[in-house]
C-alpha cells in the first residue's frame, strides 16, 4: 500500500474555501484528509482517528486555536500541528511554536511552501516510526538474547545489561548499570590506557573464572568495539562456559562417567592421536554431538586423518593449535571461526587440550546460528543508526 494513503490530515478551520482548497490539493496527492470547522467537532475527529498532521486556524467559533493545538500536543505528542490564520502578530506566532507547532501560515496561504513542508512532516513521522520500529526490534534481540551481553562506554561503564547476563551474574540488572567494568571483570584482564585513562580489555576473546555465591562459574566474552556519534563503546557478548567446563573436568577425571558424556553431549568432541610427531591427527573417537554438527558418522572417521576429513582444517587454524598443543600441554581456545570446504561451511568454536596418554581433545560447537543472529543485530543496529541520521537532516 502507498504510505501516503495512510497518512491522515486534519484540516481545522471554519473558513468553507480554505478547507476546500486545502482538501482538493493533499486528496489529489493521495492523502486522507478529513475536515472539521470548530473546535468542539475537531476534538471528535481526533477521538475518532489518529492524524499524522492537523492544520488549526487560531480564528475558530467556539475556541482559540492556540488552546486546540496545546491540548491535542498534550493529548497527541506523536502527531504534528501547522498553525493557520489572517490576524498574525509576532506574539502569536511565537506562542504557537513555544506550544508545539511544526510551522506557522499566514493567510493567503502560500500553497506551493505548504505543500513541500507538509510533505516533509509526514516523511520525517514514517522516519521516526521506522525509527521507532528499529529501535524496539534491536532492543528485542537484546533483551532476549539468550548470550550474556553488556554495552560498556569508552570509560569502562557498563550502560546496560541484558536479563541474560544479571542471571549469570546473579545480579540485578538495576544493580549493574552505571557499574566500573572492574567490577564486573576481573582487573587482571583490563589495561588502563595512559592517555585518555579509557579502560579496554587486554584481548578481544576471554575465558574468565568466577566464585557467584560460593559458585565456580565461567564466562567466555566475545568483544566487538563500535564508535557511534564520535563515541567508542564495547558491546560484550558473553557464552556460560560453566557447564562445558565441568564437562572438560569429568572427561578428565573418570573414563566410565567420560564415555556417558562423550555419547550423549550436545558439543561435537573429536579424539585424535598424533601422526608421526604432529604431521596430521588421526581419529581415534568421534562422539554422537560430532557426528550430528558435521553430518559425518563415526565408523567412516576412525583412523583416518583430519587433514582428509576437513580439508580446510589448516586454513581454519585449528591445525596449528593441535601442534601447539601436543607440543606444550597447555589446553587453548580457538576463537569463533568460519570452517568451509567443498563438503560444508559454518561458523565453530573449538577448546583443545592433551590428555596424560599424549591424545588430543577437541570440543566444539556450532555457533552459525548465534553469528546469523548477530549479524541481524548489526543490520538493525545499521537501520536505526540509518534512520535517526535522516530524520535529523531536516
Amino acid at each position: 500500500m502507498n504510505k501516503i494513503s495512510e497518512s491522515k490530515i486534519l484540516i481545522i478551520d471554519d473558513n468553507d474555501l480554505i478547507c476546500q482548497s486545502l482538501y482538493d490539493i493533499f486528496q489529489e496527492k493521495g492523502y486522507n484528509i478529513t475536515i472539521a470547522n470548530n473546535g468542539t467537532e475537531a476534538i471528535e475527529r481526533v477521538k475518532e482517528a489518529t492524524f499524522d498532521l492537523t492544520f488549526i486556524d487560531i480564528l475558530l467559533p467556539d475556541v482559540n486555536g492556540i488552546t486546540l493545538l496545546k491540548q491535542f500536543k498534550k493529548d497527541y505528542p506523536e502527531s504534528s500541528y501547522i498553525i493557520i490564520t489572517g490576524n498574525a502578530t509576532i506574539q502569536t506566532a511565537i506562542s504557537a511554536l513555544k506550544d508545539g507547532a511544526d510551522r506557522y501560515f499566514i493567510k493567503p496561504l502560500p500553497l506551493d511552501e505548504i505543500i513541500d513542508r507538509v510533505q516533509q512532516i509526514i516523511e520525517n513521522r514514517r522516519l521516526r516510526q521506522k525509527l521507532k520500529e528499529s529501535e524496539k526490534k534491536f532492543f528485542t534481540l537484546f533483551e532476549e538474547a539468550l548470550n550474556p551481553i553488556m554495552i560498556i562506554n569508552e570509560k569502562g561503564i557498563c550502560l546496560d545489561v541484558n536479563k541474560s547476563a544479571a542471571e549469570f551474574l546473579e545480579r540485578k540488572i538495576t544493580d549493574i548499570k552505571d557499574t566500573d567494568i572492574r567490577n564486573l571483570i576481573p582487573s587482571d584482564h583490563l589495561i588502563i590506557q595512559d592517555k585518555e585513562k579509557s579502560l579496554i580489555l587486554n584481548k578481544s576473546t576471554l575465558e574468565i573464572q568466577y566464585n557467584i555465591n560460593n559458585k565456580d562459574k565461567t564466562l567466555l566474552i566475545n568483544t566487538v568495539p563500535i564508535e557511534l556519534f564520535g563515541k567508542k563503546f564495547l558491546f560484550i557478548i558473553g557464552q556460560n562456559f560453566t557447564k562445558r567446563k565441568k564437562v572438560e573436568k569429568k572427561l578428565k577425571e573418570s573414563d566410565e562417567k567420560y564415555r556417558e558424556l562423550f555419547n550423549n553431549m550436545r558439543s561435537g568432541v573429536a579424539i585424535y592421536d598424533p601422526f608421526n610427531n604432529g604431521e596430521d591427527f588421526i581419529f581415534k573417537d568421534f562422539n554422537k554431538g560430532g557426528e550430528k554438527i558435521d553430518n559425518l558418522r563415526k565408523e567412516d572417521l576412525i583412523n583416518k586423518k583430519i587433514s582428509e576429513i576437513f580439508p580446510g582444517v589448516k586454513e581454519f587454524g585449528l591445525f596449528q593449535v593441535f601442534q601447539r598443543v601436543l607440543e606444550t600441554g597447555k589446553p587453548e581456545y580457538h576463537p569463533i571461526s568460519l570452517y568451509k570446504d567443498k563438503r560444508i561451511i559454518g561458523w565453530r568454536e573449538n577448546y583443545v587440550y592433551r590428555l596424560s596418554s599424549g591424545e588430543i581433545v577437541a570440543v566444539y560447537d556450532d555457533i552459525t546460528e548465534r553469528k546469523e543472529a548477530e549479524q541481524r543485530l548489526k543490520e538493525s543496529e545499521e537501520k536505526y543508526f540509518n534512520a535517526y541520521n535522516r530524520v535529523n537532516f531536516y
